[in-house]
């Protein structure tokens, strides 16, 4: 039996809320990083199949909002945003 743990997701749709847990194996500051900063996050979050983020910004902070903007797969634009409940 393996000791490292799978990735989590529990989701309330109606509520607007997404929980996700899952282990990655780099460092915590690199980690923040790729979370946080802009330009790391239009590299990453999303794929091509179904949807690329072009645009990130925040206020990180508890409270504070954030918002992406990207491209579906069928080249329409979305914007999707929440708030910081927990840094």
């Amino acid at each position: 039996m393996s000791s490292q743990r799978s990735a989590r997701a529990l989701a309330d749709v109606n509520g607007g809320i997404i929980l996700a847990e899952v282990e990655i194996a780099a460092p915590p500051e690199r980690v923040f990083r790729a979370l946080t900063q802009s330009d790391e996050i239009v590299r990453w979050w999303g794929s091509p199949d179904a949807y690329r983020t072009e645009s990130w910004t925040a206020d990180l902070r508890v409270g504070g909002s954030w918002e992406a903007d990207g491209r579906g797969s069928d080249g329409a634009s979305f914007t999707v945003g929440g708030v910081f409940l927990e840094v």
